[in-house]
Formats: structure tokens, sequence, C-alpha cells
């Protein structure tokens, strides 16, 4: 497989493209994937269930850049809001933004969304 993954920031996102490639410099890692799975529902004409599991070829090299996320204990019952990141339209039809964007959103039951 011959796709890549180039991890170039994390905890920089949400400042300007000029201070992520000043913070980035000599910090990215270029790691090949071994595996995508990408979720069976996915749906490339409506864009539902876009979300894939990405498999590294080899251990990442955590540094202040580079590390794990937090992830909630079983049954936590999630509330208040949280972030969303990606490269995603920022408009219904809109063009992917050039630079990794991050919002923070309020968390809504499923019920409410039905």
């Amino acid at each position: 497989m011959n796709s890549t993954l180039v991890l170039e920031f994390i905890k920089v996102l949400g400042v300007s493209e000029m201070l992520q490639k000043k913070a980035l410099k000599g910090n990215k890692q270029t790691v090949a994937l071994s595996k995508i799975i990408q979720h069976e529902d996915y749906n490339g004409f409506t864009i539902s269930n876009d979300i894939s599991l990405l498999k590294l070829s080899q251990p990442l090299t955590f540094n202040d850049y580079v590390g794990p996320i937090a992830l909630p204990e079983a049954g936590h019952a999630a509330s208040g809001e949280c972030i969303v990141s990606g490269w995603g339209a920022l408009s219904e039809g809109g063009s992917s933004p050039s630079v990794f964007q991050k919002v923070s959103v309020p968390i809504v039951s499923y019920d409410a969304c039905a």
C-alpha cells in the first residue's frame, strides 16, 4: 500500500498557517499506512459515515506535537461541547480548506437529531 499519513500538527490547531509551519519545523513525521478501514456504510455521494481507521506501519515518536488523545471511560455520558476537526468543507457544497480546521460545537443527543 503506498498511502502515507503525514502527521504535521496536533497541538498547533487553530493558529495561522505561518505559525503552524514555524512550530512544525523538525517535528513532522511521515509514516506509511499498512491498512485503511473505511466505515462499512460510507457513501461517497452523500458523504455520510465519512470516517476511517488508519493503521500505521510503525509506531509514532511522541513529542510536544504528536501524542495520544484521551478517551472517555466506558459508560461516560457526553455533555457540553466537543471539538470537531478536519479538512472538510466549511459550507455546504464548499471546497476544502488548505489549513486543518477545528471548532467547538454543542453535543446533541441522538434523539434530538432524529
